[in-house]
């Protein structure tokens, strides 16, 4: 802990001389510099906008008004060294093999060729001054020469290639690459040296769940190593676009109980999230019930988002448990000293968790980056009283 602690300080003051003085304001001022991780790690936009239509995605309930819907993606306007520097400052973010994990997505294609560039020299960027464990997710065609240029930018990357149907895709998913031209893309990742997985995300219930067997067994023979399976999520306009181009909502209707409006709600299916996932075993494919667990299994490291505590663990190989680091009370209280400024009345570290009680006085919000740092330096959670 006191390690990436000190990694992290030593990791601003290089990236700070290589950026230069206006690059450093230009990094600061963006907002990842300042962005909380979720549950996959920190998100990094490479741009803004993708033409993919397609009919399920949620970035237009998630972001109004700067990600217009359907558009050619604008690139970020950061280099490589000054979204690494952004990173390495903000106050939420541990550098190094076990620090944050970090996801290239969300609101764009990072593959998509107007980003391509952009996102390769992210990739570099990140291996060469923060080595995190670092993933990307995409549905564009990935041919062998960009296979060849990911893995040259980044050896240790994990992809993700999504395809949730092949018999619906040019409905579903109007704009983007076809899923035989996804597989191949899966082929072509592979060949390079990296460990592709199928990212089987949304599950759409009376609709991919149908054609999990098909699609599970033409990814394996594609090449994947395993399988990231996750559930549904929708809005009233999603459910709209998805009725007008013909599907059937019954099933997904069902499962939601009550009417849905403009908020997203995470449709609840774990028995085909369960099917689909023992089904990716005979098959002979890792599965992995988050996104986070095959990141942290492709470099080989406990998983940041402490799955195995949270449920969502599938005893894959990496056997995260076995991998924690050790942790004393001696170096939680220094820590803490470095985080807070406190002295800690009391330390507790158990086996997976580390209770710790503060004097009353410590801001919430300083609590709450503490506990983020902590739980991914420790691979542990952290509770802190008063």
């Amino acid at each position: 802990m006191l390690e990436l602690l000190r990694l992290k300080e030593e990791s601003q003051k290089k990236l700070r001389e290589l950026v230069g003085a206006e690059g450093a304001r230009k990094a600061a001022r963006n907002p990842h510099a300042k962005r909380r991780p979720r549950p996959c790690g920190v998100t990094v936009h490479p741009g803004f906008g993708c033409p993919n239509r397609c009919l399920y995605c949620y970035v237009e309930d998630m972001v109004s008004g700067r990600v217009r819907a359907n558009a050619q993606p604008v690139p970020c306007s950061l280099t490589g060294l000054e979204m690494a520097f952004a990173l390495a400052s903000n106050p939420y973010f541990l550098p190094g093999g076990m620090g944050t994990f970090i996801a290239l997505g969300a609101v764009c294609d990072p593959l998509h060729p107007t980003l391509l560039e952009k996102t390769l020299d992210y990739l570099a960027a990140f291996r060469r001054h923060l080595g995190n464990p670092t993933q990307f997710s995409t549905k564009m065609h990935v041919d062998p020469y960009t296979a060849g240029c990911i893995a040259d930018a980044n050896e240790s990357v994990s992809p993700l290639v999504t395809v949730v149907t092949l018999s619906l895709a040019g409905r579903l998913e109007p704009g983007a690459p076809t899923p035989w031209e996804r597989l191949d893309g899966i082929r072509n990742l592979r060949e390079a040296g990296l460990k592709p997985m199928l990212f089987l995300r949304p599950l759409i219930p009376g609709v991919s769940d149908e054609e999990v067997d098909d699609l599970l067994t033409e990814a394996k023979g594609a090449g994947a190593v395993g399988v990231v399976v996750g559930a549904l999520r929708v809005s009233q306009p999603i459910l709209r676009r998805l009725e007008r181009a013909g599907v059937d909502t019954t099933e997904i209707r069902r499962r939601l109980g009550r009417p849905v409006g403009s908020r997203l709600i995470t449709v609840a299916s774990p028995e085909l999230k369960s099917e689909a996932l023992s089904i990716a075993r005979e098959k002979g494919l890792i599965p992995f019930a988050s996104a986070c667990c095959a990141n942290a299994y492709t470099s080989g490291v406990p998983c940041a988002g402490l799955c195995w505590l949270t449920g969502f663990c599938t005893k894959c190989p990496n056997r995260c448990w076995e991998k924690l680091p050790e942790v004393d009370e001696g170096e939680v209280r220094e820590a803490l000293r470095l985080l807070l400024h406190v002295d800690p009345v009391e330390v507790d570290v158990e086996e997976w968790v580390i209770r710790i009680r503060v004097p009353r006085g410590v801001k919430a919000p300083d609590l709450q980056r503490c506990r983020v740092l902590m739980r991914v330096a420790t691979r542990r959670d952290v509770i802190f009283t008063r």
